[in-house]
């Protein structure tokens, strides 16, 4: 018996064996919904996603093209009633007077019936495995009238929902079809029996909040319910029809040729089945590269073998796809984009056609942030296509299977998908008391309390398996589907054994994964995984591993960050047996909601009202909620950039890197630029530069007259663009001639000078003295003040304020969520940094342009900054100097050690500075932030953090004016400008909070600062990018702009 006819006979005999317990156990006190052995109920079998079609080439277009066998339910309003609880809800009924509508596809608590809740790990819902409280399980009932389209007349017509959340009882005509759980999976009903051809239908759909599989859909995100996917009506041809195939493109020893084997199960009185395999010309147009047709008598399997020469390979990098058309006697017919690929795990790699890749991923939601998981197709295709601008070559489904139209698009624009299972019981980890039946049998595999619950519990196998079998059916014959995943966060038993084989028995042409199976050897899995290792561990774990590691999870990209990318693609390009990783995540999950006073934000946990919740643990994406990208994921794209320039010291030697496993560097144009403190001087193209996969080659950038550039600092920026269209041959293009792939920089020739201002003295006009006040006026017009209870000074020429007030020495920021979330935050506000107290003790004027202040900081306990100020005075500007030294302080980083300053608002609305940008940049996160000249507005240096944070960071900094004054260090520093105080920022949970923003701006030059790590959810900052507690010196220069 055949794979997939043995599947279908087990399913339906598993079907209706579970159907029998749940009838047995039900005793009308045990409704499906809260009954673990019941699945669904009269479903039909999993199957992969197609619609049929009436014409070959109607199938060659499947993407793009409707089925006229489909009629759409969904795409409108429906009838709707919310109940507080499935006890309330209403019986079937057409009497809907009274009722509201609602939107389909949606979510319901996203039209004002009950709240958006939040929570990541915690269930939502009273635990009590494995019941559910019928208490406050919200139950939403859907109605809605339609008529069955005459295309439909005469065919077997199927209702399927592609996703209701979390479970739901249909029924048509009045008449109960079945019942199904399982949030993000489809579910499939012949109803043919049930319609009227000649007059109105009525559907009505129970749905309810929380099912007894809510145990396994415990995945950190917005707790939501509804009909959130399409519902249709699918016509299938009686007389003889396709119920189910299996696509296996494999790839010789050699990845040469090929074999075509399709397995195509049929149903009804077909007679014959053809397979026909098509490759698309440049011109657009489809040619046949072979084909086979074979008799059938009925029902049954019919299984094609079809070698193919030399196809042309799919993979991230080269996403070639061949149309695969099955038909049944010339009128059914299906479609189904392929790829030539294989998979398979030698060793401790991971080989895609023969070729080790890496995995540089990251993890993907479904989130829109007005209709949440209700995603348009439109706004998820830009999604993929910004992963693509940013180099993203891999994507996890978390935590369940996405939306079938997502795998389409992964096939066409390429990516490795590790497809993962809708499981996860993260809210169980910590849960103890489990009590054995008297039926009880150990598993094979040592487990705790937690494990015993759901993972090694034989009651949740059925359920389980469900879960594997949903995706593997459904998305086999994808070509970007490359790893299969068992789930997240579940704990680990008998029953992730039990999925795993039944994956290897129906699909072993890929590897599978489960982040919780760790160990030596595995014991379910065939990938080793991890979450949020540090970098410098990852060497150890894999030396101790037999297989591949890949970080399912890493660099939480909450809030401002992720900070050491660099340092994880370093290792996954070096460390055998480590193949890189997924990046959490891909996108904050903000909801659009408006404040109090009128504006828009975008929501996190707590602000609907929703108790218990996880806060702003929501935010922790690569991209904003409305998925604009944030600084992190410009530094990922060029982190990851396929190809890298290695710079030689002072050379105009390049080397160029590429990393790509399957294509050359043809498709790139490079150009390079040479710049002189900043401004370009010199650019060119190099013409030529082609280097195979894998490979590096050096060039050397021609220079004009190198010997007649000055001895100012020189620069020298290499970039790799498109050459053509991505693809070139496409109408509508994913990326545009001359998009940015990878743009570096090396330093070509320091400056002969530091970048220290030179002041001049000139004479004094006069010198009083006020009480602590101290005013010097020199005959340039400038005029300083020195406040002797504060250290601070001002500056005013020709009696326009430079300089309001300062410097106020500072070793705190306002805390990133990596910093609250982490053990750095609590450490400085445990040490007072946030509000140290100032005592100047004493001024002294050695001369009179001099003054010396001792300054003390006193933090919590007995912590304290001893300091020595220096002031120089000159009739352009003011150099203070800076020595100190901690005491009595604990903690594992400062945030910072410099200066702040208060100034006037620019006259011009921008700040020109010579640093690194445009972007924000901080010692751990500065590949994306090139050192230039920059002209940046007030706005463009505040980056608007959904939950208002440290942020605007520039460093490397040479030099910064803020209207007629410049201000420098002598060293690269770092730099940073807003119109809001720390305390504003630390105090606002959303931007809106932030309240005025002030008529000044606050000046921070800092000497030293922390790196941004990802301690949210994972490890710190390195320590090469802390600032430790020590002695310190700098001096800061503001003088008059030139």
């Amino acid at each position: 018996m055949s794979t997939i006819r043995a599947y279908v006979f087990s399913t339906l005999i598993l079907t209706a064996s579970r159907c029998l317990v749940a009838a047995a156990n039900d005793n009308s006190t045990q409704p499906d919904w809260n009954n673990v052995a019941v699945i669904s109920r009269n479903t039909l079998p999993a199957r992969a996603h197609f619609h049929p079609r009436d014409s070959f080439w109607e199938a060659c277009n499947y993407v793009s093209t409707p089925s006229a066998n489909v009629h759409y339910l969904s795409g409108c309003d429906w009838k709707f009633d919310f109940s507080g609880a499935p006890s309330a809800a209403p019986a079937p009924t057409n009497d809907t007077s009274g009722w509201a509508d609602i939107p389909v596809p949606s979510m319901w608590q996203l039209h004002g019936y009950h709240i958006p809740q939040y929570l990541n790990i915690r269930y939502p819902f009273a635990e009590n495995i494995p019941e559910i409280p019928d208490q406050n399980n919200k139950v939403g009932t859907y109605h809605r009238m339609f008529t069955v389209p005459e295309k439909l007349h005469g065919q077997q017509i199927r209702l399927r929902f592609e996703g209701v959340d979390s479970a739901f009882d249909v029924w048509v005509n009045g008449q109960a079809v079945g019942y199904h759980q399982g949030a993000r999976n489809p579910a499939e009903w012949d109803i043919t029996e049930l319609l009227s051809l000649t007059g109105e239908n009525s559907i009505f759909v129970r749905n309810y909040q929380w099912s007894v599989g809510s145990y396994v859909e415990d995945q950190d995100q917005w707790r939501l319910s509804g009909i959130f996917r399409e519902v249709v009506l699918i016509g299938f041809r009686q007389e003889g029809y396709i119920q189910d195939y299996f696509i296996k493109p494999e790839l010789d020893a050699e990845y040469k040729d090929a074999t075509l084997s399709v397995n195509v199960t049929v149903c009804g009185q077909a007679k014959s089945v053809s397979v026909v395999l098509l490759d698309q010309n440049p011109d657009g147009h489809e040619k046949v590269v072979t084909s086979a047709r074979k008799n059938t008598e009925g029902e049954g399997d019919v299984v094609f073998s079809i070698k193919v020469r030399a196809p042309k390979k799919w993979s991230a990098e080269t996403p070639k796809l061949y149309h695969v058309v099955i038909d049944v006697d010339d009128k059914t017919f299906i479609g189904q984009r392929i790829g030539f690929k294989k998979v398979e795990l030698v060793g401790k790699d991971l080989l895609v056609n023969g070729k080790r890749i890496i995995i540089l991923g990251t993890n993907r939601h479904e989130h829109h942030p007005k209709t949440g998981r209700t995603v348009p197709e439109e706004f998820m295709r830009k999604e993929l296509i910004s992963m693509k601008a940013h180099n993203i070559n891999a994507i996890r489904t978390s935590h369940y299977i996405n939306h079938p139209s997502f795998y389409d698009a992964a096939d066409e624009l390429g990516f490795y998908v590790m497809d993962e299972a809708d499981n996860e019981s993260h809210g169980i980890d910590s849960k103890t008391g489990f009590v054995k039946p008297p039926d009880w049998t150990e598993g094979p595999f040592p487990t705790n309390d937690a494990d015993k619950f759901l993972a090694d519990n034989p009651l949740w196998t059925d359920l389980l398996i469900d879960r594997a079998r949903q995706m593997v059916m459904r998305d086999r014959n994808h070509a970007a589907v490359t790893i299969w995943s068992l789930g997240n966060e579940a704990q680990i038993g008998r029953n992730h054994k039990h999925m795993a084989d039944w994956i290897r028995a129906t699909d072993p042409s890929r590897p599978t994964h489960y982040e919780r199976d760790v160990g030596h050897p595995l014991y379910a899995a065939d990938i080793n995984s991890r979450m949020y290792s540090r970098p410098s561990d990852l060497r150890d774990i894999a030396a101790k591993m037999d297989t591949v590691l890949i970080l399912c999870e890493y660099a939480h990209a909450m809030g401002n960050g992720p900070g050491g990318l660099q340092d994880y693609v370093d290792v996954f390009r070096t460390e055998p047996g480590v193949q890189g990783g997924f990046v959490w995540e891909w996108a904050n999950h903000g909801l659009e909601t408006t404040a109090s006073d009128g504006s828009k934000y975008y929501g996190y946990g707590g602000d609907f009202g929703d108790r218990p919740n996880d806060g702003t643990f929501v935010l922790d994406g690569l991209c904003f909620s409305d998925h604009t990208p944030t600084p992190g994921l410009a530094e990922y794209k060029q982190v990851i950039a396929p190809v890298e320039f290695v710079f030689q010291n002072e050379s105009a030697c390049v080397q160029v890197v590429n990393h790509n496993f399957f294509v050359d560097t043809d498709y790139l144009d490079f150009s390079w630029t040479l710049s002189e403190e900043g401004k370009p001087v010199q650019t060119g193209k190099l013409s030529h530069i082609t280097v195979p996969p894998q490979s590096k080659t050096t060039v050397e950038i021609p220079i004009n007259r190198p010997d007649k550039l000055s001895t100012k600092e020189h620069f020298l920026t290499v970039t790799a663009a498109l050459c053509d269209d991505e693809p070139w041959d496409a109408a509508e293009p994913w990326l545009a001639a001359g998009h940015v792939v990878s743009t570096m920089q090396g330093l070509y020739q320091p400056s002969a000078s530091t970048f220290t201002q030179s002041l001049s003295g000139g004479a004094l006009s006069r010198t009083t003295t006020n009480g602590a006040i101290t005013t010097l006026t020199f005959h340039t017009g400038s005029t300083f003040t020195l406040d002797a209870t504060t250290g601070h000074i001002s500056w005013t020429r020709a009696t326009a304020p430079l300089l309001l007030s300062g410097p106020d020495l500072g070793f705190y920021q306002p805390q990133t969520d990596n910093d609250s979330r982490g053990s750095y935050g609590r450490a400085w506000t445990a040490a007072g940094l946030h509000s140290l107290s100032k005592t100047v003790s004493r001024v002294t004027w050695p001369n009179a342009t001099t003054a010396t202040a001792e300054i003390t900081l006193a933090g919590s306990g007995s912590a304290t900054f001893t300091n020595t100020l220096t002031y120089r005075f000159f009739a352009n500007g003011v150099r203070v100097h800076v020595a100190g030294t901690p005491s009595n302080l604990s903690v594992p980083s400062l945030a910072r050690i410099g200066l702040s300053w208060t100034f006037p608002l620019p006259r011009s609305g921008t700040i020109p500075y010579y640093g690194r940008g445009p972007g924000e940049s901080y010692p751990d996160s500065h590949a994306a932030a090139l050192i230039s000249h920059f002209t940046p507005s007030l706005a463009d240096l505040w980056t608007p953090y959904e939950h208002p944070q440290e942020n605007g960071n520039r460093m490397d900094v040479r030099w910064a004016a803020l209207g007629d004054v410049k201000i420098t260090m002598g060293e690269p520093w770092h730099f940073q400008a807003a119109r809001y105080a720390e305390p504003q920022i630390d105090a606002a949970a959303h931007p809106f909070q932030l309240g005025e923003m002030r008529e000044a701006l606050v000046v921070r030059t800092d000497w030293r600062r922390m790196g941004l790590g990802s301690a949210a959810c994972g490890p710190p900052p390195e320590e090469r990018y802390r600032v430790p507690v020590g002695p310190y010196a700098f001096e800061v220069t503001l003088g008059v702009a030139e």
